[in-house]
């Protein structure tokens, strides 16, 4: 599974997932869209901590995208990519194979071009919540 994502989105139920996937052996790599900096440093540990590798492109848009295996795929097109809060969006779910075989191709070639996170050198702000919330 890729997955690209800026903000590292969680819950109970991804962490469920991610823990699910990881102990049956699946691969999740995220690619994190932009800098992961002191803000989203708690979630990107979390996942990153319970087996997601993690590696980073330096942008500012782009879409978030979950690719399973190059059948099935998840686009979350932002109304306004540039705001980080409250923000509507448009998610497109497909199992077309030719789509989805773009997106594979696409998140591949995006993981390859990614620079691994290297924890140490980021400097979280102390937690208010759950996950730096």
């Amino acid at each position: 599974v890729y997955v690209m994502s800026k903000n590292f989105s969680w819950s109970s139920k991804v962490g469920e997932a991610v823990k699910s996937c990881v102990k049956r052996g699946i691969s999740i790599r995220t690619i994190s869209i932009g800098e992961i900096d002191e803000l989203k440093y708690y979630r990107a540990k979390w996942f990153y901590d319970h087996g997601v590798d993690i590696k980073v492109i330096r942008t500012k848009i782009h879409p978030s995208l979950i690719d399973a295996d190059g059948k099935e795929i998840l686009i979350r097109l932002d109304a306004d990519p540039a705001k980080k809060e409250r923000f509507v969006f448009t998610s497109i779910w497909s199992k077309d194979i030719s789509l989805a075989r773009i997106i594979d191709a696409y998140v591949k070639n995006a993981w390859k071009m990614g620079r691994p996170i290297n924890f140490e050198k980021i400097k979280p702000k102390p937690l208010s919540g759950q996950y730096g919330k």
